[in-house]
């Protein structure tokens, strides 16, 4: 057997693999970093969220969220789960007078805050599953 067809052969089994990886990490899609989160416009309407209560709530909302992944961000690195776990409590009571569907939208942001910063235990923040915040209706 010639090397030709050794290669032909291993090409045809890495090959898929390799395009099987592209379509994993496409699909499931990459975990977005604590910059680009600061850097998405936030509080915007969606299929299921109708946006902020009032345009003076969608400006705090996003400065509130906006401060709390500032303040992740100057932790020194690697983040301390207790430290963030913290400062996101903090989060969550900072959003508790706004009005029911922005504060799940912030509770959203939450943990992706929390997965951003580059956890992937849950984060115990709420009594139901993160993947459940992460759920629209």
């Amino acid at each position: 057997m010639t090397s030709a067809f050794f290669l032909t052969n291993a090409l045809r089994t890495v090959v898929p693999i390799v395009a099987l990886f592209a379509f994993l990490d496409h699909s499931m899609g990459n975990p977005i970093d604590l910059q680009q989160l600061r850097s998405e416009p936030k509080f915007r309407a969606t299929k299921f969220y109708t946006g902020p209560d009032a345009p003076a709530d969608g400006r705090a909302l996003t400065s509130l969220v906006n401060r709390a992944i500032d303040d992740v961000l100057s932790f020194p690195a690697p983040a301390d789960s207790t430290q963030v776990r913290t400062r996101l409590r903090k989060l969550i009571d900072d959003v508790d007078t706004f009005a029911t569907e922005d504060r799940e939208q912030a509770y959203r942001y939450v943990v992706r805050i929390w997965r951003a910063a580059g956890f992937t235990e849950p984060s115990n923040l709420f009594p139901v599953a993160d993947e459940r915040i992460l759920q629209e209706p």
